[in-house]
């Protein structure tokens, strides 16, 4: 029986680290307001000056989220920063 709630314990406290984990996709790029963004031209213009191609650009969380392909043809997905037009780190 003690063992049984030794891992039923050592099962709650690990899924307790997973919590974070799982919010992490939720932080912003920016909490500036909108009208402070760049519009989605000069957003696609800086990523294809990067040399990708864009697919499509939507804001989600406070970023624009970009989606196409790379000068290889692979598909890419970035997060930028709407305000500034520069890549943000990656989410989880």
């Amino acid at each position: 029986m003690k063992k049984i709630a030794t891992l039923v314990l050592a099962a709650v406290g690990l899924s307790t680290l997973a919590i974070p984990a799982a919010f992490a996709d939720d932080r912003a790029c920016t909490t500036e307001p909108r009208e402070r963004w760049l519009p989605v031209a000069e957003v696609t213009k800086k990523v294809e000056a990067l040399g990708y191609t864009v697919r499509e650009i939507e804001a989600d969380d406070g970023c624009y989220e970009v989606s196409g392909t790379d000068r290889n043809g692979a598909k890419i997905e970035l997060d930028l920063d709407p305000v500034s037009g520069e890549i943000a780190p990656a989410r989880r």
